[in-house]
């Protein structure tokens, strides 16, 4: 029973008592109970309207047991052959001779986390054979005087020679009680019997909070096609309770399960980040650039003027880009070409048609395939079009989320208004290869491209890129003339450039995207 003493007359107060029952009141003058034998810290809060004011008295409450435990005895008959030579559980260690069949070592104290998963390893010591020997653990968490209750019996296992494995601790243990390891010759020892050859030892064991858990993870595949699944196992150690996945470019991109499974439908390069949490605390862990995800093969469909004789496509200016054609017989594929647009900004656009004597009515279209898909139907995919009997000029707004690599088609056609894959009588098509940068970095790729520089071309194994600021972390990504990202990768420019591996690709024309202090520099790249 508590009685309070305060001056200058409070109105209100604020017990609270550490190991108690309650733990907190709000009574002037408070009655609680202690259950646990330790020692106990109170603090009262008082107040009235001029303030409040707090006493602390630290081990102020002892509570012993109301009288000792009295434990089963157990015991080997014989240590002549064979003994208990060495205990390792967690941090603690106890390597000893044969003690007679039983000692008492609760003298020393084996400190475990609650709820923690524990390394265990029993050592037996032989005079000469080696023989079976069956070895368990008891802990007698609710300080009853037994080891009878469930969950109890914490370890088992049996070899002729030393044993390992884990222990888990109960998630409510606390305070100190006794923990009996115990080898047996050749059969399971029970916790509270004398048996024929092998040793008993006790020990104290006190409980503390579990750790915090730390975060890791693994995949099971790190580079993926496109529409593929990807399974990730949680890897954290000190027993996390809870799981947070954050999964960029994924389906879905989140999950709460300890080991989920996305897919990855668009391709590209994404990170993972995983927090994992316990009673005790949290930890995240972020892998980036982790899961590569290449695009699948991509076919687009065909479209063309069946006579490009009096009208075609002659020029078009995109941006910074310009490209002068003249009459291709109805189809180019300029996908060697890129136009380098930046997401979310407005590109200027002027489209020039060449005759051959009079001129017609012509009219243009300029799709963007902005989700990879192969084809160019749909929502936001029509960018631009116009008509007239010269040129025209216009701007296409460059959707926000566009990123990577893609194909651009441009189509004229005379005396009505074209579709994105048909064949018609007269006018032409260009496809181009697009590729979306940051807003921010727009009209900066001529002077930036000066300061990279590329060799050999052709190339059959090894492409060297040196960058002249020596600082520079840069995102190397490998196009193919489809837009289909085929290699990815994280490189560290260390004043001497790095060698770019190729031996895995196919011969032809790529696309070279390098990002760099937020600038994007786009290499034409051949491949023998």
């Amino acid at each position: 029973s508590f009685n309070d003493i305060s001056t200058n007359t409070p109105t209100s107060w604020s017990w609270s008592f550490t190991g108690g029952t309650p733990s907190t009141s709000t009574a002037q003058n408070a009655t609680i109970t202690y259950n646990t034998v330790g020692t106990y810290q109170v603090s009262l809060t008082a107040t009235n309207a001029g303030g409040s004011d707090t006493e602390t008295k630290a081990a102020y409450i002892t509570v012993e047991e109301e009288g000792a435990i009295d434990y089963c005895a157990s015991k080997g008959n014989n240590v002549t052959y064979e003994w208990l030579a060495g205990v390792q559980i967690g941090d603690f260690t106890n390597n000893t001779a044969a003690n007679g069949g039983y000692a008492d070592f609760t003298g020393q104290v084996v400190n475990l986390a609650a709820g923690a998963s524990v390394d265990v390893t029993l050592t037996p010591g032989f005079q000469s054979s080696t023989y079976a020997e069956y070895y368990k653990i008891w802990i007698d968490y609710n300080n009853d005087g037994d080891f009878e209750d469930a969950g109890e019996e914490v370890f088992a296992n049996n070899a002729s020679g030393a044993v390992s494995g884990t222990l888990t601790v109960a998630s409510n243990a606390s305070g100190t009680t006794r923990m009996r390891v115990t080898m047996k010759y050749n059969a399971a020892p029970t916790p509270c019997e004398s048996f024929s050859y092998g040793e008993v030892e006790d020990y104290t064991v006190t409980f503390g909070s579990a750790p915090a858990p730390v975060a890791n993870f693994s995949a099971n595949a790190t580079t993926i096609t496109a529409g593929a699944s990807v399974s990730f196992t949680d890897q954290s150690t000190n027993n996390p309770t809870a799981w947070a996945w954050s999964f960029d470019g994924a389906t879905p991109s989140t999950s709460t399960t300890q080991n989920p499974t996305v897919t990855y439908n668009t391709a590209g390069t994404y990170q993972v980040s995983l927090t994992v949490s316990n009673g005790t605390g949290n930890d995240t862990e972020t892998k980036y650039s982790y899961i590569t995800v290449e695009a699948g093969d991509v076919t687009y469909c065909a479209s063309k003027g069946n006579n490009s004789s009096y009208e075609w496509i002659e020029k078009i200016v995109i941006d910074g880009f310009t490209n002068t054609s003249g009459d291709n017989g109805g189809y180019q594929d300029y996908t060697n070409q890129m136009v380098n647009l930046a997401a979310g900004a407005s590109a200027n656009f002027t489209l020039t048609p060449g005759f051959s004597g009079s001129t017609y009515q012509e009219y243009w279209k300029i799709w963007i395939d902005y989700n990879k898909d192969g084809d160019f139907t749909d929502a936001g995919e029509l960018v631009a079009s116009g008509n007239g009997t010269g040129a025209i000029s216009g701007s296409v707004n460059v959707s926000a989320s566009a990123s990577g690599t893609t194909r651009m088609r441009v189509t004229m056609k005379y005396n009505a208004a074209p579709t994105s894959c048909e064949t018609f009588s007269y006018g032409e098509v260009e496809d181009y290869t697009v590729t979306f940068g940051s807003k921010d970095v727009t009209g900066i790729y001529d002077a930036v491209d000066a300061n990279v520089s590329i060799y050999p071309q052709p190339a059959d194994e090894l492409i060297h890129i040196e960058m002249t600021d020596a600082s520079n972390v840069a995102d190397i990504k490998l196009y193919n003339m489809n837009g289909q990202l085929v290699n990815a990768a994280k490189v560290d420019n260390n004043g001497n450039g790095f060698d770019y591996d190729v031996s895995a690709r196919s011969a032809g024309v790529y696309m070279m995207q390098i990002v760099t202090n937020d600038s994007i520099i786009s290499k034409r790249v051949v491949i023998k």
